[in-house]
């Protein structure tokens, strides 16, 4: 699936191959900055869908990476992302990414959005980066990145499409399995930890004409 994600949104079907793990990367190299922005689709604490953006900068360093999340209180979860979209996006390009380093700054007019469905489009735009794609600005996606870096299941589809259909684009990309006509209904609990409030979202899913 990741394959057709950079595909697509580059607007160029690359070859599945490009998924085959070598016994041997290259190591990536870039002169100065190179910067992508993308559209997120994302729900906020009413459920709510809503986009946002995430902007990725990959320059030449240590193989650092940094989040920086404007007004949003889940950024473990987008510090996890990270992780995963990095190491994804090495996969897919067969590049040792060593001595790069990778800036995530995410802006969405929402306090609170889930973080781990932007991994897929975190980990696009890396890899768009690398391979000097230029995104089609009419595609948005969601999808989780797993430890293993394949996509996983997301939340709110039917939410985040229709906010990605308002913002303009023509071709919203999900996981497998996740493009049928649903609905999915949202419960939220939370519990205080210490100083901090810990929050699990649940959703049940229910057949609509999307």
């Amino acid at each position: 699936i990741f394959v057709l994600l950079v595909g697509f949104i580059g607007g160029t079907l690359l070859s599945a191959s490009n998924l085959e793990l070598q016994p041997s990367l290259e190591t990536a190299h870039v002169e100065g900055e190179k910067i992508v922005e993308l559209g997120i689709p994302a729900v906020d604490e009413e459920g709510k869908g809503v986009v946002g953006k995430i902007t990725t900068t990959i320059r030449p360093g240590t193989g650092k990476t940094n989040v920086n999340v404007d007004n949003v209180i889940s950024f473990p979860s987008f510090q996890q992302s990270a992780k995963f979209a990095r190491a994804a996006a090495a996969n897919f390009t067969k590049l040792d990414l060593s001595a790069i380093d990778i800036d995530f700054d995410v802006k969405v007019n929402a306090s609170v959005i889930e973080g781990p469905s932007a991994g897929s489009t975190m980990a696009t735009a890396v890899a768009l980066l690398l391979e000097n794609i230029k995104p089609s600005p009419d595609i948005m996606m969601t999808g989780t990145i797993l430890e293993n870096t394949t996509v996983g299941l997301v939340g709110a589809i039917l939410e985040k499409a229709t906010a990605a259909k308002e913002a303009g684009a023509t071709i919203f990309l999900v996981p497998a399995g996740q493009g049928s006509q649903l609905s999915s209904t949202r419960t939220r609990t939370c519990r205080q930890a210490g100083s901090f409030q810990v929050c699990r979202v649940n959703y049940q899913y229910n057949p609509v004409s999307i």
